[in-house]
């Protein structure tokens, strides 16, 4: 399970970075996935890049739902 986890911890990172496998030759075969799917990683990382205007907090919740930016706010 570990070595799985391992080779998609590689294939999530090459993604990420925008690189294809060369160092590790058993790992050349996803190359053709990495370049079908390098674009598919750049348009999602684009959408979540996206900050809010300003003075507009942006909406997240921690796993009680409480809303994290009211809480900064009044902590300020």
């Amino acid at each position: 399970m570990r070595r799985g986890l391992m080779l998609i911890g590689k294939i999530l990172q090459n993604l990420a970075n925008n690189i294809l496998f060369g160092k590790e030759a058993h790992m050349t075969p996803l190359n053709k996935f990495l370049e079908d799917q390098i674009v598919n990683v750049n348009r999602f990382l684009s959408e979540i890049n996206v900050s809010s205007p300003i003075g507009i907090p942006s909406v997240s919740f921690d796993r009680f739902g409480v809303e994290i930016s009211s809480i900064c706010l009044r902590l300020r």
